[in-house]
């Protein structure tokens, strides 16, 4: 769905480190780009035209345990939960326009590739009510 959506992961983090799933452009990776990420200072991207639209961090995922970690994203409304942690709202931004799935990296594979592992990963095609996020992240 190229107006909103849903990335949901299950995973153990072995380290703070890189991008657990990207949705990207395959001409313009790096340009234009929706990540759901495995670190410290942010779990949710949106980059629209190399322009960042949302950057939004939730707490920080437990290294050495598991984590559960939902983003949404729809123009104007992003969200993000980690943990089960009232999710963090980003009320301004614009959507890029995606046509690829990236797993464990972002940029056609070539950056910030996951040294984590990936229990489960979900996409839904609805950017899922914040309620439903937190509660798809209860540990």
């Amino acid at each position: 769905n190229q107006t909103e959506g849903t990335l949901v992961a299950h995973y153990y983090s072995t380290v703070d480190d890189s991008y657990i799933a990207q949705l990207e452009n395959s001409v313009t990776p790096g340009d234009d780009k929706i990540g759901l990420v495995n670190y410290s200072a942010y779990q949710g991207y949106v980059e629209t035209g190399n322009s960042g639209q949302a950057s939004l961090d939730n707490g920080t995922p437990t290294v050495g345990g598991n984590n559960k970690v939902a983003f949404a994203f729809k123009a104007n409304d992003f969200a993000v939960s980690l943990n089960s942690a009232s999710p963090s709202i980003d009320t301004s931004g614009t959507m890029p326009t995606v046509d690829r799935m990236m797993i464990g990296s972002r940029h056609g594979g070539a950056y910030d590739v996951l040294k984590s592992t990936i229990k489960q990963l979900s996409y839904y095609n609805k950017r899922l009510p914040n309620a439903q996020l937190q509660g798809l992240t209860h540990q």
